[in-house]
């Protein structure tokens, strides 16, 4: 395996040779140059499969780019490492609550997908020793989490929570928020098909969330059915936004819808 600085890799095996490379403008010139495709990606990363095989070549285009303009530690990467806060997502549920004031001291939040926790490291200091926040993801717990006293976490799947005292607690939480993403292939309607259905499923099972009257925040990858859908949402709400933060990535198709009074009668 040959490692070229810590933004790219690739494996030295004609079959099973994946180059990885963090998210910029340039990967679109590194798809037509080094002839890959895309296999996977992740909010943080595009994974490249090549169509054939050139180490030289490959290598020469991965340090130029590096060295010339292949810069993914932007300034919210910066910050929150500055801050300590575990990703640079903190600052798009920061932008968020500040503009519509989703986050109350004393509250019970429920973060979907929390992984892996800047916006629990956020809610946690919001809501302050009187509120509690609760965290479910999929993936392994955390563990950096635990030392913070009003937070729970737990490795389960949302959609298998059919019981609220299966989370610890009795009533549904004032405010529940969502960064949860699928997995993405790079294909651009898979993805936006992907997201819809998840987003689907949350706003199904809302009413066992929250409460009569509270807050909703999910992040949404921007697409004609997703806009349809979250439009026949909005009378669940008193209020209900669109939002793209300041802090998202430019060549992110992603956006959030904030819900404010969540109406539990209409269900």
């Amino acid at each position: 395996m040959l490692i070229v600085d810590k933004w790219a890799i690739f494996v030295n095996k004609i079959d099973e040779s994946t180059i990885i490379f963090k998210k910029s403008r340039v990967f679109h010139k590194i798809i037509k140059n080094a002839h890959v495709r895309i296999i996977d990606s992740t909010d943080n990363w595009w994974y490249f499969a090549p169509l054939y095989y050139k180490k030289y070549f490959v290598q020469k285009i991965i340090k130029k780019w590096i060295v010339m303009s292949f810069k993914v530690q932007d300034y919210y990467f910066k910050k929150a490492k500055k801050e300590n806060f575990l990703a640079r997502s903190i600052y798009k549920l920061e932008e968020i609550d500040l503009k519509y004031g989703i986050i109350k001291k004393g509250e019970n939040v429920l973060d979907l997908g929390y992984h892996p926790g800047s916006w629990m490291q956020y809610t946690s200091k919001k809501v302050g020793e009187e509120g509690s926040v609760v965290g479910i993801d999929i993936r392994p717990l955390n563990k950096k989490l635990l030392p913070i006293k009003n937070i729970r976490i737990f490795e389960m799947d949302i959609f298998d929570v059919d019981d609220l005292s299966m989370l610890g607690v009795d009533k549904p939480f004032d405010t529940v928020v969502s960064d949860m993403a699928p997995n993405t292939t790079g294909v651009r309607s898979v993805d936006q098909a992907r997201s819809l259905n998840l987003i689907e499923q949350v706003f199904y099972h809302l009413p066992v969330f929250l409460k009569d009257g509270g807050n909703f925040v999910i992040k949404v990858f921007d697409g004609h059915e997703a806009q349809v859908f979250l439009k026949s949402q909005k009378h669940r709400f008193k209020e209900f936004h669109f939002l793209k933060p300041k802090s998202t990535r430019s060549v992110s198709k992603e956006f959030f819808a904030i819900g404010k009074g969540f109406i539990k009668d209409e269900e």
